[in-house]
């Protein structure tokens, strides 16, 4: 997690130099739904599974317990984000987190299906970018 830090310092420090006045707008994500599903497109898949495999591969074998890490890990990585935001000026950060909460919400491990992706983009979205783009 320091890497994740250490790189966005850098481009914030980046953005410092050269448009101070610019907005950066970072996100986490939801909770992810580690089921096994992959990514498809037209029946075909792409993608993913992202981690169940990995998950069963370390002998975390149930989805409850899956699901505990997943967040754990989705909730480190806003503090991470949270910790820029204080210390760093014209930053936003959209927090996704608990909006998608049954597996029926869901395409596959970390992307939700369409309504899912609307309740993030009305709850979480909206309310930090509008006031940007107004």
């Amino acid at each position: 997690m320091r890497y994740i830090a250490s790189d966005y310092q850098q481009i914030i420090d980046l953005r410092n130099q050269i448009s101070p006045d610019c907005e950066i707008v970072m996100h986490n994500y939801d909770y992810p739904w580690p089921d096994g599903k992959p990514y498809k497109l037209f029946g075909n898949k792409l993608a993913g599974p992202w981690i169940k495999p990995f998950m069963e591969e370390v002998g975390v074998n149930d989805f409850a317990s899956q699901r505990i890490i997943c967040s754990w890990l989705i909730d480190q990585f806003t503090e991470i984000q949270k910790e820029l935001l204080s210390r760093n000026r014209r930053i936003r950060c959209v927090d996704s987190r608990g909006l998608v909460n049954k597996g029926s919400e869901w395409d596959n491990e970390i992307h939700p299906k369409r309504a899912g992706f609307r309740r993030i983009a009305e709850i979480a979205w909206k309310p930090i970018l509008d006031p940007l783009l107004s």
